[in-house]
C-alpha cells in the first residue's frame, strides 16, 4: 500500500507520468507532442480521435524518414560497391559524392530539405583526382 511505498505522496503518480514521457519519447514524439498526448491522457482535453490524429501523422513522419533511409541505404550500398575493396587507385565513393545529383540528398517529403551539405569539386586549380583539395580535414 501507500504506507509502504518508497516514494513520498504523489510519488506513483509522478513515476507514472514519466514512464508515459520515455515511453512515448521512445516511439519518436516531440516534447510538444509528448505535452499534447499527457494533456489528452489526463482528460483536460479527452478524446481519443485527437489521440488518433496526433499517432497517425507520426506514423506518416515515421514512414517518410523510413523511405528516406532505404533510398539512403541503396546509395551507400551502391557506393560501397563501386570501390571494389579499396583496391582502385582513385576512390570511386569520393568521386561519386563530388557528382551526387541534390535529389539524392534530400528527403522524399516534397519539401526538399537538404540531409547533408553539398560541396561541388573545386573547378581548376590542380590537384590529382583523389588528393586533398585543402578542405582543412587534412583528407
Amino acid at each position: 500500500g501507500a504506507a509502504s511505498s518508497p516514494l513520498p505522496a504523489g510519488g506513483e503518480e509522478t513515476v507514472r507520468r514519466l514512464a508515459f514521457v520515455l515511453r512515448a519519447r521512445a516511439l519518436g514524439f516531440s516534447l510538444p507532442e509528448v505535452r499534447t498526448l499527457l494533456g489528452l491522457a489526463e482528460g483536460r482535453e479527452p478524446s481519443c480521435a485527437a489521440v488518433r490524429d496526433l499517432a497517425a501523422a507520426h506514423l506518416a513522419e515515421v514512414r517518410h524518414k523510413i523511405g528516406d533511409l532505404r533510398r539512403l541505404g541503396r546509395i551507400l550500398s551502391d557506393m560501397v560497391a563501386a570501390c571494389a575493396e579499396g583496391r582502385l587507385p582513385d576512390c570511386p565513393l569520393i568521386e561519386a559524392l563530388y557528382r551526387a545529383p541534390a535529389a539524392e540528398m534530400r528527403s522524399s517529403d516534397g519539401r526538399g530539405k537538404p540531409r547533408g551539405k553539398t560541396t561541388r569539386r573545386p573547378q581548376g586549380g590542380g590537384g590529382k583526382r583523389g588528393e586533398s583539395q585543402g578542405d582543412g580535414r587534412g583528407t
